[in-house]
């Protein structure tokens, strides 16, 4: 069953992440109903995935007064080669499969968060850009 929601896309500089944190910060909100369909991370510079030094970049919804832990997109870069980010190249990060936590209410604000394990600097980006595909309306998740 497909939706008639026209895809917008929202570009957010990150600029420089240092996630020994972790960071985090404001990165979308919309004023009305808004249902994510995709998000995508780019930086300027290569990072190697490793399974003990990663980081972990996350988008969550903390609705209207700050308090919401609903995590929208994650994405870890713990699986080498599979979890690579390439320099300049859209890397995919992945949606939660409960629906219902891609609907967000009119005025919800999404955060981006970004944290490390392992190594200093392993889930650090050097100058980021993050891109968030969405629909304005219900999207039928809920």
């Amino acid at each position: 069953m497909s939706t008639d929601l026209q895809p917008l896309v929202a570009t957010i500089p990150l600029g420089q992440i240092d996630a020994s944190g972790p960071e985090e910060k404001p990165v979308f909100s919309h004023s009305k109903r808004t249902r994510i369909l995709g998000a995508w991370l780019i930086d300027t510079a290569n990072k190697v995935a490793h399974a003990d030094n990663k980081g972990t970049y996350s988008l969550i919804n903390k609705g209207l007064a700050a308090a919401g832990t609903a995590v929208v997109a994650t994405r870890v870069t713990d699986t080498p080669t599979t979890d690579n980010i390439t320099a300049y190249v859209k890397w995919p990060v992945t949606l939660n499969a409960d629906e219902s936590v891609l609907e967000l209410a009119a005025g919800d604000v999404l955060s981006f968060k970004a944290e490390e394990a392992g190594t200093a600097g392993s889930g650090d980006l050097t100058d980021a850009v993050l891109l968030i595909e969405y629909a304005i309306g219900y999207g039928g998740g809920i």
